[in-house]
């Protein structure tokens, strides 16, 4: 179900929003929505196609069904996309991986984002140069919403704006 303070916490959101729109004046392309998912190596389906009346149906798989990577996608309000940021396992990037430029590539023990790697983003892909003031929209991940991380962002002349947990689907 639904959080009960679900209507609150949109209309405080929505508020948030207009507030910072109203003192702004955003530019195209200044409002930034950002977000992580993961891509799976392997993901097994729980149904098959057979013959019919077939006894019994394998289902293969490759073994993979927990490797994953994380990919953070994010599009400016204009319709442009932000470089591709992805999140393998590992402790360092492959050679080859370096060279393509139009994804960033970053690593982490569990290909899971974290606060570094956030902090990472926020200089790789977000960047620095604004000429006016920027809005990141994201959701409330845990980190994306220390203080360390607000700091930083308060720093690249952006207001953070973070949908409230439960409206991000």
């Amino acid at each position: 179900g639904l959080p009960k303070d679900l209507v609150p916490k949109v209309v405080s959101f929505i508020q948030f929003c207009k507030k910072q729109f109203d003192s702004f004046a955003f530019i195209p392309g200044a409002v930034v929505n950002m977000d992580e998912t993961p891509i799976w190596a392997d993901m097994p389906s729980t149904t098959t196609v057979e013959q019919k009346g077939a006894s019994t149906i394998p289902i293969r798989t490759t073994g993979h069904e927990k490797k994953r990577i994380t990919v953070a996608l994010a599009i400016k309000s204009d319709g442009t996309k932000l470089k591709p940021y992805v999140v393998i396992p590992g402790k360092k990037v492959p050679q080859e991986l370096r060279k393509i430029s139009d994804v960033v590539v970053a690593c982490s023990p569990n290909a899971w984002m974290n606060e570094e790697l956030t902090i990472d983003w926020l200089n790789r892909v977000w960047g620095s140069l604004a000429f006016s003031k920027r809005m990141l929209v994201w959701d409330s991940f845990r980190c994306h919403v220390s203080e360390n991380i607000k700091e930083h962002v308060k720093r690249k002349n952006t207001v953070m704006a973070v949908v409230p947990g439960g409206c991000t689907k």
